[in-house]
């Protein structure tokens, strides 16, 4: 992978580990997979859901990253 992948991550990304019981990443890779999105997005919208349950906020920041931005949100520089 390139520097700017690494650089891009460093910058936008936290990683957050947690410990599970054995077969616990099993069955989460099963639910994701049942509900058709990967791990990562299907524990991400699981965790925001529970935020959002209990502070009413999103857990994702308020303003998108640029590479999700589309055309209309990026000015020409």
């Amino acid at each position: 992978m390139s520097a700017s992948y690494f650089k891009h991550d460093k910058e936008n990304f936290q990683y957050i580990t947690f410990k599970a019981r054995k077969g616990a990443g099993e069955r989460i890779v099963e639910a994701a997979a049942a509900t058709g999105q990967s791990t990562n997005g299907f524990i991400r919208s699981t965790l925001n859901k529970a935020v959002e349950s209990a502070t009413g906020r999103s857990m994702e920041p308020d303003e998108p990253m640029e590479r999700d931005k589309g055309p209309q949100d990026i000015s020409d520089k």
